[in-house]
């Protein structure tokens, strides 16, 4: 639990002392940080300990309290302060002025008591609960816009004014599309002692896509090698707290910090930043400075890529894939980008779409639209894997095509696209414009199975993908892949795979 900084300002000792005593301070939330007789030195105290509520008596020597408040008040620099003035009945009507300058309340000294102080108290503290997540809301906001470069409102820009004071570390790092993390849990990773050794006012996590940037916002640290050993081992506790809930991630961290006014002229370079994550390895942290600069893929060597890709395909030979794409994971690491990865991406599929097309092979069969392509990979892995995987299963697809006749090629192929559909022989026949009859001849002299066969198997061979991919019902699987009712389908799976479909899915 938080607990609230109090500073307790009285000219009578005595006064200060029945405050002290009156409630169990700690045990309820809060912590007396400074106490003083002296106005003057009030100020002083207050730059120091920058405490959350103040208890201030109105009449006291060389600055009232009123005089007191104000200056207080403009050395907060609009930070919500919860002032509470202490009065005696003579100094009644004077308390009421005390309201004009916005503090919480006034309190007659000799009527305060244990229950109506907690009660002031907890007011006081429901007030800057409050203003905290106003600030957190509006903090994000005004940060969000400097780093993606977006202008200001006029209302974000008295709210920068307050905190361009302050300097800010920035850690990016990214995360899964279904990764189910409260923002909250992965900042209470960040420890008391990590919030006191970095002096840290507030931190705040902006999310980006499938990118996440924590932001702390903090006072000045002199010593920069502390604030990189703080920052490095709130990464690890992050990094850890997301690999226990069965996550990975990537993240990069800032070595400097920047005063808040610098983060705009910085917004290209934490972009820059924030794009390379995709390109880092799981479970990964790096320095900004280890970041390399990101260079525009030329088309040169765009046109050298599908060349390469085209001897690959032309070899047919799969181990040439395996090591095609692993020296290209390694050449992309610097071309990074969301416009460079799209070029990449596009000379990937076109590349394989004319393969196909010069085959006789419907290109749609291994390809979609390429415009979607980048939003459905989280790294650079998911690029390459999914290539890799598609190029050797064109270079199989094109072997078996020469294994095979053209029309039982071409029936497979019909089988593959249409094997949730009710599939009979002679439906197959007349797509191909050949007889049922002629069909069954030819499956049984090159494959040695009959339509059934080849049909039934490759329904099942779908039902275990989606066993494995998924948790489907088994009345799901079974209209998934073509069959009336999962008690045939079930008949089906256990006489091919031997086991039940429930069986197999435990």
């Amino acid at each position: 639990m938080k607990k609230w900084k109090v500073m307790l300002i009285d000219d009578e000792i005595m006064v200060i002392e029945d405050l002290m005593d009156i409630i169990d301070w700690e045990a309820n939330g809060f912590t007396i940080v400074a106490k003083t007789t002296s106005s003057r030195e009030g100020l002083s105290l207050y730059k120091k300990y920058e405490p959350d509520i103040i208890f201030i008596d109105i009449n006291m020597p060389v600055i009232n309290g009123l005089e007191l408040t104000k200056k207080i008040t403009k050395l907060s620099n609009n930070k919500n302060i919860q002032i509470f003035i202490l009065t005696a009945y003579s100094d009644f009507n004077y308390a009421k002025e005390a309201i004009g300058l916005g503090v919480c309340d006034y309190l007659l000294k000799h009527e305060i008591s244990h229950d109506s102080l907690l009660d002031n108290l907890k007011k006081a503290a429901n007030n800057l609960e409050k203003n905290d997540v106003i600030n957190s809301v509006i903090s994000k906001d005004v940060i969000s816009c400097l780093i993606k470069g977006k202008q200001l409102s006029s209302e974000l820009e008295n709210y920068y004014r307050v905190l361009v004071k302050y300097k800010v570390s920035l850690l990016l790092f990214d995360i899964k599309d279904d990764m189910e993390i409260e923002d909250n849990n992965i900042l209470d990773q960040i420890s008391k002692d990590d919030r006191n050794s970095l002096k840290i006012k507030q931190s705040l996590i902006i999310t980006d896509r499938n990118r996440k940037i924590i932001c702390i916002i903090r006072k000045k640290v002199n010593s920069n090698s502390k604030i990189q050993e703080c920052l490095y081992l709130i990464a690890l506790k992050i990094g850890r707290y997301i690999n226990k809930n069965k996550y990975t991630y990537s993240m990069v961290l800032f070595r400097k910090s920047c005063q808040l006014g610098e983060l705009k002229d910085n917004a290209r370079y934490v972009k820059d930043c924030m794009e390379y994550l995709f390109y880092l390895a799981e479970n990964k942290i790096i320095w900004d400075f280890e970041v390399p600069k990101k260079e525009l893929i030329c088309k040169e060597r765009l046109e050298g890529i599908s060349q390469k890709l085209v001897q690959v395909l032309e070899s047919k030979v799969i181990d040439d894939v395996d090591i095609f794409f692993s020296n290209l994971h390694h050449d992309l690491i610097r071309y990074y980008g969301s416009n460079n990865m799209f070029h990449i991406i596009e000379t990937l599929t076109k590349t394989i779409e004319k393969y196909a097309v010069d085959h006789n092979i419907d290109p749609d069969k291994y390809i979609n639209n390429y415009n979607e392509k980048e939003t459905m990979f989280i790294k650079i892995n998911d690029v390459t894997e999914y290539y890799k995987k598609t190029y050797k299963r064109i270079i199989k697809d094109v072997l078996e095509q020469k294994l095979y006749s053209k029309k039982v090629y071409e029936a497979i192929l019909y089988i593959h696209d249409n094997y949730k559909k009710p599939l009979t022989v002679d439906k197959v026949a007349k797509y191909l414009d050949i007889s049922g009859v002629y069909l069954s001849l030819l499956l049984k002299k090159e494959l040695n199975k009959t339509f059934t066969t080849i049909l039934t198997e490759y329904r099942i061979t779908m039902a275990l993908k989606m066993m494995d991919e998924g948790n489907y019902k088994i009345y799901e699987i079974s209209e998934a892949v073509g069959y009336k009712t999962s008690q045939y389908f079930s008949k089906v799976f256990k006489k091919i795979v031997g086991t039940s479909p429930l069986e197999y899915k435990k």
